[in-house]
């Protein structure tokens, strides 16, 4: 309180507000309370209450530390276009985010990393001496030896896995130990029959993949949290055999086709101006090109950290490469692949044998986004004009992109089309010209140890000179139309063609059937509830009215809420349709919840 007190003395006797700001946020770190949640933690309430026989031996626990700091906001740049508001983003059915209270994404990050340590928080004290991690930490604190709390020791145990990971990881074992609440069974240790029983009771009530994943939950648990007896369930081979049954029933897996011809030099000429768009379509476009030649995932090119253009005019065709450093990527499993820059590089000189890529740099330094650690490089748009701070999601660009592509024709192929399409098509193009498999592997940043290709020749720039060469090739033989990766096999090269009496004037294009691969699984949050207690993160209860409704979309799960009960709309302005399952409750848990609903009930920032 006192640094408040100080910080409003200062506002008053000076116009130094950002001394004000200092003050204040140095109080709001040390009165911040110990932990996000208000819930009975396990230092106030026994974190073994259901083992009798354990309890006299266990020490105090301390209060613990916050989970992690949080990080500090960042400031939005504003941006003085309205114009860019006619963008092919309204044609793609998507919507412009509104103006976030300067959360950045490292903010966002943070709190879905606290949600995280939480739910494994929460499963670890149902059985402590069942796992390694907990169970040296109160060995030490009887030798007199703790250092920290346990919250602490587990976010160590886990501090090299992805957030990610770790809500996938937690999911099952929160179903399997509300299972267990039901049937007033101990959960811990994992007794091969209850987890059998667990799996056959289940089985006509979950997805087909779900056992797989409760044992990927088992296997996670044993390996990194020393989990010891869920080897009992691991190798238990009616238990496997249940899990392998219900997988068979799986959809079979439809991957997204590559992009074509037609459409790869369609982005290239809205980067060049040829098919004029705006500013904002130019940026969309050049980032799915970046995607195409740099043969990169839609999360990996957001988490480019160095971008430099080196471009070379002297020729009758643009000439050079686009650098990128990559801080995080999906195939980063160890933890000094964690530590290194991946290197991308993406051709300039395309189908079009225009620069795109100087298109995509003007348009990048004209919106005023650059690459950095903690800026995406694709940003999500707003209304009004602008660039958020947190990353566009992979299903916006996908939609956006579709809208890019579409001429005004129905084309059944653009349905099938997603921003992982940009990574395949190269990729599936050396593989129709029948490029040797470790070039390949090499253009894919694959590791495989079959074709002697190892971490660190994926991360050694100089190493990718021939494969790039090898690219670029494939690349001008595309743009010549020498090789045509549209057409049907047999009649891709020349040769082919010409063996088989077709006119190198023919043309055809190929059509590909619809996949569907962004999932939006549906969670139990009935389970989480049970488990986990309430979680409200960065929400403040005091501040949501007790008449307000609050209801969950069927297919993303985002939690929404309205400020009454005849309300038509939601605060986000999102209308109230039979697409959304009304709460009869406040949920205990708000996650996934719509920033935009929740805006005006977060903990207060400024002062």
């Amino acid at each position: 309180m006192s640094g408040r007190r100080s910080a409003k003395r200062g506002a008053q006797g000076a116009p130094d507000h950002s001394s004000a700001f200092d003050l204040h946020l140095l109080s709001a770190l040390r009165d911040t309370p110990a932990t996000h949640f208000s819930v009975r933690q396990p230092w106030d309430a026994s974190i073994c209450s259901d083992a009798s026989a354990r309890k006299r031996f266990m020490p105090g626990l301390p209060a613990p530390q916050r989970l992690l700091p949080p990080a500090v906001p960042e400031r939005e740049a504003s941006h003085p276009e309205a114009a860019r508001m006619q963008s092919r983003l309204d044609a793609a059915g998507a919507k412009f985010a509104r103006r976030t209270k300067h959360v950045s994404w490292d903010a966002k990050e943070t709190e879905e990393k606290n949600f995280a340590l939480f739910k494994w928080l929460k499963i670890i004290e149902r059985g402590p001496w069942d796992f390694a991690v907990s169970r040296d930490f109160l060995r030490a604190r009887l030798l007199g030896l703790g250092a920290g709390d346990l919250l602490e020791s587990i976010s160590n145990a886990l501090a090299a896995k992805s957030t990610a990971t770790l809500h996938t990881r937690a999911g099952p074992m929160i179903r399997y130990l509300a299972f267990c609440d039901l049937e007033g069974i101990e959960p811990f240790p994992i007794r091969e029959e209850v987890m059998y029983k667990f799996f056959y009771d289940m089985q006509t009530q979950v997805a087909a993949t779900f056992f797989k994943s409760v044992l990927s939950s088992l296997a996670f648990g044993r390996f990194v949290l020393g989990l010891d007896s869920a080897v009992l369930a691991l190798d238990s081979l009616r238990v496997k055999g249940l899990a392998r049954k219900l997988y068979l029933g799986i959809r079979r897996l439809q991957q997204r086709p590559p992009l074509r011809v037609k459409d790869v030099i369609r982005l290239e000429l809205i980067c060049t101006g040829d098919i004029p768009r705006s500013a904002l379509d130019v940026v969309l476009a050049g980032f799915v090109l970046f995607m195409v030649f740099a043969r990169a995932r839609h999360s990996d090119a957001q988490h480019v950290s160095l971008l430099s253009f080196e471009l070379d005019f002297r020729g009758d065709l643009p000439a050079g490469f686009i650098n990128a450093e990559v801080k995080k990527t999906k195939t980063s499993f160890t933890v000094e692949r964690k530590t290194k820059f991946l290197p991308m590089l993406a051709p300039a000189r395309g189908l079009s044998g225009k620069c795109w890529a100087s298109g995509w740099k003007a348009a990048l330094e004209k919106e005023n986004i650059t690459a950095g650690e903690g800026k995406p490089l694709m940003p999500s748009p707003k209304s009004g004009g602008g660039w958020n701070v947190i990353p566009q999601t992979a299903q916006a660009s996908g939609q956006w992109m579709r809208a890019l592509l579409s001429d005004g024709t129905d084309d059944p192929y653009l349905l099938g089309l997603g921003t992982h399409s940009a990574k395949a098509t190269l990729l599936s193009w050396l593989n129709k010209k029948g490029v040797a498999r470790d070039v390949t592997a090499l253009l894919g940043y694959h590791a495989t140890k079959d074709a002697g290709i190892g971490t660190e020749i994926i991360y050694a720039r100089d190493a990718m000179a021939y494969p790039l060469r090898v690219l670029q090739e494939l690349v001008d033989e595309v743009r010549d139309r020498s090789f045509r990766p549209d057409e049907t096999r047999g009649l891709m090269t020349a040769a082919e063609r010409e063996a088989a009496g077709v006119r190198d004037d023919a043309g055809a294009d190929c059509s590909s059937s619809s996949s569907e691969d962004e999932e939006c699984p549906r969670h139990d949050e009935g389970a989480e509830g049970r488990v986990l207690g309430p979680w409200a993160g960065r929400v403040d209860k005091s501040k949501v009215p007790d008449e307000a409704v609050m209801a969950r979309n069927e297919t993303s799960r985002v939690l929404h809420i309205s400020r009454e009960e005849q309300a038509t709309a939601f605060i986000c302005g999102r209308k109230i349709t039979a697409a959304y399952e009304v709460c009869d409750a406040h949920p205990p848990v708000l996650y996934p919840r719509c920033k935009q609903c929740f805006r005006s009930f977060l903990e207060s920032v400024n002062a």
